[in-house]
């Protein structure tokens, strides 16, 4: 078996490096707190964002026929060319998210 003296150094030298995770663990959470400021913002807004658009298709859908209506060739293409493209963005902002 081992001697109580070697036993006892081990123990303290463990205590010491939990004390020391536990710093750097602390430490750690310090810093990417303002790191991930910007992306909680973002899931806030897009949170908001779902919340809100229920309400602007209610609005919106007794002015359909005039939503529908043909618009110019110009604004055609890219109204188009937005709603082509926003799922794949949107796809883009979640899984980024």
């Amino acid at each position: 078996m081992y001697p109580q003296a070697e036993l006892d150094r081990l123990a303290h030298r463990k205590r010491e490096l939990l004390c020391s995770i536990r710093a750097r663990r602390e430490a750690l959470a310090g810093h990417v707190e303002p790191v991930l400021r910007p992306i909680l913002w973002a899931d806030w807004a897009y949170t908001q964002w779902r919340g809100i658009v229920p309400a602007i298709k209610s609005a919106v859908a007794p002015s359909n026929p005039v939503v529908t209506a043909a618009p110019s060739s110009i604004t055609d293409e890219w109204v188009g060319g937005l709603f082509r493209w926003a799922p794949v963005a949107l796809n883009i902002f979640r899984s980024i998210l």
